[in-house]
């Protein structure tokens, strides 16, 4: 009878020893759609993870005695009902397998007929509502399941999807993480844009419950049809609620690119405010907007300009570089999609079978079956792992505790400034400063007294968003219903007259280059050398467009063309003064070096070495300006001035810099340009006739040295506005037509004296001497330029 028991003992214990031992093949199901290379990488990831737990030498500790199979179902992608439809067929063929079909209901754990055959766990799908329809299968039969990118709040919910777990963080957690990311940035007033959807409630709960912790008011919240086209009506709610900090939680791609590009359209993307010259709406988004970069072409992108947000880090730390390395050098033949730089997902869909693999075989260890759902599912969410896409961690709902980066769109890129987790919430780390809209540092702001600062009278209250006197002032309220802000602009008709003077030089410089090249033969001109001629005019031709451009700065609010004009307006001015006065200095510089000179040696200067001679000149103006740009850039900003009433406040685009001091090292250098050619002018003024223009050019310089004389003092007292810029205009445009009609008119004239047989018989010889006997009876054309044109003489 003992026997009989002992043998039943050891039966026993034989058979249980036998049912404990771990199983040496479990299959893993997966649903994964194949539709773009992002996709098939998924697929490629989970196949490696399977291929690194199986051959024991990257993980030789987990699941040791037993090796997985994979079960991939391909799933369909894009419409939502064909997702769902083949997410749902997916599901039930999975949760069929090796089951008994008899089982009716609710089953945990459901009985096998063929374990085998039978899967342990389901990775996937990628998309929210796939995850959703398969969810719910699966949870019938409490299949584990773990999806790789749904990122749906609803899913958490564990009386409808109580196996469900996922390899990222639920919407409702990324919009909290927005809503963080917005009192960072010391913003207290919002709007919320978001989808009218089961998504856009879950957001705005998971934003507005952070948010009241934080004290931030949201002014309005906008719910769009996610499907819809036309969302101007909605855009245009938020524009009324006054909000100029708009929090843009999108499920999606698709309804991103439809809703910015009207945003923009609408002024509430991409626009500058004209006063302070900053951004003037603030977007911050989730990773919905911002995961899928190459979606968006250049000219959608242009409209994300200065949006800031979070999105899912693709990995971190030493094991996502180690991931990325390997991946890199897989052969894409071998393993499809790999070879090159990861998709954002494909270390999440790694780890997606990694926590399988470290739940099953907590499950094994402890002895259970691996069959069991509800035990492989806990086991799986209590696990702590570091995997290919960093530290892996779960929540009691199954969400992955993970990480994002903070991103700042511009210049058509998503640049990342910065990470935040999940696991330290209100910790946020900006590795460099967030550029607004157009490359601005200065940050957009939620209040309007912000946008517009108080009197100096006053200070704002950022509760309210007024301006509050100060108690001398008897505390009343100074709002903009007090205060008027006054944005300086020039007249229209002056801003006329000032281009209207800058096309009239254009055509004067047009004309007398075309009478120098016309003439360049004639001894008048040709003494004159024509090549410095030529050169002059041309720096007329600068001189004139500064005009022009000056009128569009002063006449102008945008800031983006007043930043390049701050560049272009000083090298103008800066060239057309040095070319149109420098070939004057240098060819009297000629003259004087021939004339005064003690030996009676001859002595030839050509133009090939004045032109030598000239460049030192404008590569010396050239060096300032470069070390001027490089140093000391100037930059477009907005001035403001107080009314001593203390009820306005003037307005003003200004180019400013750092210094001064680059302003006056470049009016030295060019009172000394002027000052030696003065002195060269005083040399040569007994020169004789025929070779010499120190008459003209001195009366010029005389001129031009004593109207600048007059008017610098005026423009350094006057305020900045209409009259400083007439100073400017009218001034730059009676110096250079003074100097053109001195230099060339005056050459004009006296061909065209010939030519119309005006020459008086009362002329002096010297001045007669410049045309041969006879010349003033020719009349036709032809005979002009015979006769002209024989003459050689040239200095």
């Amino acid at each position: 009878m003992n026997i009989k028991i002992a043998v039943a003992f050891v039966s026993v214990f034989l058979a249980s020893m036998v049912s404990s031992a771990p199983p040496p093949l479990l299959k893993l199901g997966a649903m994964i759609s194949n539709t773009t290379i992002g996709h098939i990488q998924r697929i490629t990831a989970v196949k490696l993870a399977i291929e690194d737990i199986n051959n024991k030498i990257l993980y030789p500790n987990l699941l040791p005695s037993t090796n997985l199979t994979l079960d991939l179902r391909i799933v369909g992608n894009g419409a939502v009902g064909f997702m769902v439809q083949t997410a749902s067929e997916a599901a039930m063929q999975l949760g069929m397998l090796g089951r008994n079909t008899t089982s009716a209901g609710t089953c945990n754990p459901c009985p096998y007929s063929q374990k085998d055959d039978a899967v342990v766990g389901v990775v996937g799908p990628i998309a929210s509502p796939a995850c959703i329809s398969s969810g719910y299968i699966l949870g019938l039969q409490y299949i584990p399941q773990i999806g790789i990118s749904c990122s749906d709040s609803s899913l958490s919910d564990k009386t409808v999807f109580p196996t469900f777990g996922r390899i990222i963080p639920n919407s409702k957690i990324v919009a909290a993480g927005v809503a963080r990311l917005t009192n960072f940035l010391g913003y207290k007033k919002v709007a919320i844009l978001t989808t009218g959807n089961d998504y856009g409630v879950a957001v705005i709960q998971g934003y507005r419950s952070t948010a009241t912790l934080l004290g931030i008011e949201v002014l309005t919240i906008v719910q769009v049809d996610p499907l819809g086209t036309n969302f101007t009506a909605d855009l245009q709610s938020i524009k009324k609620s006054g909000a100029r900090v708009i929090v843009f939680l999108s499920e999606g791609t698709v309804l991103t690119l439809k809703v910015f590009p009207q945003a923009r359209g609408m002024g509430l993307l991409g626009v500058v405010d004209e006063v302070w010259g900053r951004q003037k709406y603030a977007w911050l988004t989730d990773d919905g907007s911002l995961y899928r970069q190459a979606s968006y072409g250049n000219e959608t992108l242009s409209a994300f300009d200065g949006i800031v947000g979070l999105r899912i880090k693709p990995g971190l730390g030493p094991s996502f570089d180690t991931f990325k390395t390997r991946w890199a050098s897989l052969s894409n033949i071998t393993y499809p999609g790999a070879g090159g730089a990861p998709d954002n997902y494909a270390a999440y869909s790694y780890d997606s079978v990694m926590s399988y693999a470290y739940g099953l075989d907590k499950t094994l260890q402890d002895g259970k079956d691996p069959y069991n759902g509800t035990v492989v599912f806990q086991n799986i969410i209590s696990s702590n792992f570091t995997g290919a896409s960093g530290s892996v961690e779960f929540t009691p709902e199954g969400d992955r505790k993970g990480f994002y980066d903070i991103i700042n769109v511009r210049n058509y890129t998503l640049n990342f400034l910065g990470a935040w987790s999940v696991s330290t919430p209100s910790s946020f780390v900006l590795t460099e400063d967030i550029k607004w809209y157009g490359g601005a540092t200065i940050a957009p702001t939620d209040v309007v007294c912000a946008n517009y600062p108080c009197s100096n009278h006053g200070k704002c209250d950022i509760t309210t968003g007024k301006c509050v006197c100060d108690p001398q002032y008897q505390g009343e309220e100074c709002s903009f219903q007090v205060y008027s802000d006054i944005m300086f602009e020039l007249p229209s008709g002056f801003a006329s007259v000032g281009y209207a003077l800058g096309a009239l030089g254009l055509v004067l410089c047009l004309i007398c280059a075309g009478f120098i090249v016309k003439y360049r033969h004639v001894k008048v001109f040709k003494s004159a050398s024509t090549t410095f001629l030529l050169i002059l005019v041309f720096g007329c031709v600068t001189g004139y467009i500064h005009i022009i451009t000056n009128t569009i700065a002063y006449a102008g609010k945008n800031l983006d063309a007043l930043g390049v004009l701050c560049v272009a307006n000083p090298l103008l001015l800066c060239f057309g003064f040095v070319l149109s006065f420098g070939p004057l200095f240098i060819k009297t510089y000629r003259i004087h070096k021939i004339f005064n000179r003690k030996t009676q040696n001859k002595i030839v200067i050509g133009d090939g070495v004045l032109l030598k001679k000239f460049a030192v000149l404008v590569l010396g103006e050239l060096l300032i300006l470069v070390i001027h740009f490089a140093v000391d850039k100037p930059l477009a900003q907005v001035s403001q001035t107080d009314d001593p009433s203390g009820k306005e406040r003037h307005f003003a685009h200004l180019c400013v810099t750092k210094s001064s001091g680059w302003f006056f090292s470049l009016i030295a250098y060019n009172l000394v340009f002027l000052l030696w050619g003065c002195f060269l002018a005083f040399q040569v003024r007994k020169t004789p006739a025929d070779y010499n223009e120190s008459r003209q050019i001195g009366l010029t310089i005389y001129s031009v040295f004593t109207i600048l004389v007059i008017v610098f003092p005026v423009y350094f007292i006057v305020e900045y506005g209409t009259i400083s810029y007439l100073l400017i205009s009218l001034t730059e445009f009676l110096i250079l037509t003074l100097n053109l009609g001195l230099t060339v008119g005056i050459k004009i004239a006296r061909v065209l004296g010939v030519y119309l047989n005006t020459e008086s018989p009362d002329h002096s010889s010297a001045e007669k001497s410049e045309f041969p006997a006879g010349a003033q009876k020719t009349r036709t054309g032809a005979g002009m330029e015979r006769v002209i044109g024989s003459s050689t003489a040239s200095a």
